[in-house]
């Protein structure tokens, strides 16, 4: 799956907003734009369900950190064991093996970490009889500055649940 942040619903909402809002809807709207000016958080508007593909949250990085900003991994700050993925639009689709498909599937893509997502942080599971284990889910491919390299020597992983 690649990360894709949802700019399309974005635009789509900012077109809506002008078209007979009611009242209340304008009031919360205020009080969201106050929010975000305190608390310096970014936050994303997803006015509607996805056309193709589902909205997922809830992935939490470890081994490196998503900069909200730049929209790409970097390295995670001192004393910060994780850190929490944006929304990410699935559009799951067949790929040729030619852009990317199951036969280069290990292939390095330059400015993308093929990130894999476990459900638990003990990356550790039964291997199936199709030869997979029952904790890897599937690879994130993210958007990085550095090398893939770079992210496995680190042991970068997303994952479903952090430990208690």
């Amino acid at each position: 799956m690649k990360y894709s942040e949802n700019k399309e619903a974005q635009q789509a909402g900012d077109a809506q907003e002008g078209e007979g809002e009611e009242e209340g809807q304008e009031d919360a709207k205020d009080a969201s734009q106050e929010d975000e000016e305190e608390d310096d958080v970014i936050y994303q508007v997803i006015p509607r369900q996805a056309d193709e593909g589902m909205y997922t949250w809830g992935f939490f990085l470890e081994g490196a950190r998503w900069d909200r900003e730049q929209r790409c991994l970097v390295d995670m700050v001192a004393k910060q064991l994780h850190d929490q993925l944006p929304i990410i639009l699935f559009q799951p689709a067949p790929m040729p093996e030619e852009e990317g498909g199951p036969a280069a599937a290990e292939e390095e893509v330059p400015g993308m970490y093929r990130c894999p997502v476990y459900r638990t942080s003990d990356r550790s599971g039964t291997i199936s009889t199709t030869g997979h284990s029952s904790n890897y889910i599937l690879d994130l491919i993210l958007p990085s500055q550095l090398p893939q390299s770079y992210w496995v020597a680190r042991g970068a992983a997303a994952l479903t649940q952090l430990d208690d």
